[in-house]
């Protein structure tokens, strides 16, 4: 992939960081990614909180907290996400969020464009 470095770390440091607070010390997070036709693919999948599947949608808004008891929910500011997306666009990507439901873990997986190779 074509990627700004730091945009890079930033992106991989907020879906790390929400995945790993998501498990509340317990739990798995696995990390993965693979090259294919469409592009370059990351996911990264834990086994904690999750979250509505109906809220996917809204999670890469600015502010946005998933709605619930506020005990249930690592604190956070609701910018985290939204900056994964925001660098992955700057980059050409894109990014997408699924759970199965609250207590059944969460999925994000970032796709970005197959750098041109040189000829």
């Amino acid at each position: 992939i074509m990627a700004d470095p730091e945009g890079l770390h930033t992106l991989l440091r907020n879906l790390m960081h929400n995945a790993v607070k998501a498990t509340t010390g317990s739990g798995d997070v696995s990390v993965r990614a693979w090259e294919a036709n469409d592009g370059v693919h990351l996911e990264v999948r834990d086994t904690g909180i999750g979250f509505p599947p109906e809220e996917a949608s809204h999670l890469f808004d600015k502010f946005y907290r998933v709605n619930g008891d506020a005990g249930d929910r690592p604190a956070g500011t609701g910018l985290g996400l939204y900056l994964v997306r925001r660098f992955a666009e700057l980059d050409g990507g894109t990014v997408t969020a699924h759970s199965e439901g609250p207590g059944r873990g969460a999925c994000f997986t970032v796709t970005w464009p197959l750098a041109q190779r040189a000829s």
